[in-house]
């Protein structure tokens, strides 16, 4: 678990090629923060435990995200929109992880599963509502 933030913040660097190919981050990146979320969940030992790495683990990933999200800001808007986006994907990130992380708890796959698709339609919904909010 002691990777586990450091996981977290080189996961955006290694999913950003995948993304190219495979233009869905909100699978993409859920999946792969699953991957973390199970890869951690034997050396957790309590659901409280769990959920406030989960949050850690989000804002890590939103953090690192938002350091990629920059190098493009140029090309797709101003520093207000980074600055605002950068606001809302900490907070995306680290709720779906956490819900990830609770379905996962039970360590059977169906309510892994169900907290996963959970995890995609909120972040699809973020993708899809970020662009008509203004600054």
């Amino acid at each position: 678990m002691l990777l586990a933030p450091l996981a977290a913040v080189i996961l955006p660097f290694l999913l950003w090629p995948v993304e190219l190919v495979l233009p869905y981050p909100y699978f993409v990146e859920e999946i792969a923060k699953t991957a973390l979320i199970l890869l951690i969940l034997k050396d957790i030992e309590s659901n409280i435990q769990g959920i406030k790495v989960a949050l850690i683990l989000g804002a890590l990933f939103a953090i690192s995200e938002s350091v990629l999200y920059i190098f493009n800001m140029l090309a797709v808007g101003t520093l207000g929109i980074f600055l605002l986006r950068f606001a809302v994907t900490i907070p995306l990130h680290s709720f779906t992880i956490a819900i990830i992380f609770i379905f996962a708890w039970s360590k059977k796959v169906v309510p892994t599963i169900f907290g996963l698709t959970i995890a995609m339609v909120l972040h699809y919904l973020f993708n899809f509502l970020i662009p008509f909010l203004r600054v």
